[in-house]
């Protein structure tokens, strides 16, 4: 998908919104006016999931745990 014309064409999105297309056209609003396209969706989860999946990794193996203070539920702590 690489515009907005895509996710309109598309029937996943309308199912992931349970075929609810007031919220499925709300959501194309803000994208259209934050100008965003499914390839910044696409990039921002992949973000989150590798930020994700470090944290895991690191507090697994107690990386550095005094230099970033973040508890396990990703909020900063107080030294």
């Amino acid at each position: 998908m690489a515009d907005i014309g895509d996710l309109i064409q598309s029937a996943d999105v309308y199912e992931c919104f349970d075929s609810n297309t007031v919220e499925v056209e709300i959501m194309l609003d803000y994208l259209t006016s934050q100008r965003l396209t499914p390839r910044h969706i696409y990039r921002e989860v992949c973000g989150s999931i590798s930020s994700l999946f470090y944290l895991a990794y690191a507090f697994a193996h107690d990386l550095d745990r005094d230099s970033y203070p973040v508890s396990a539920q990703g909020f900063y702590t107080s030294r």
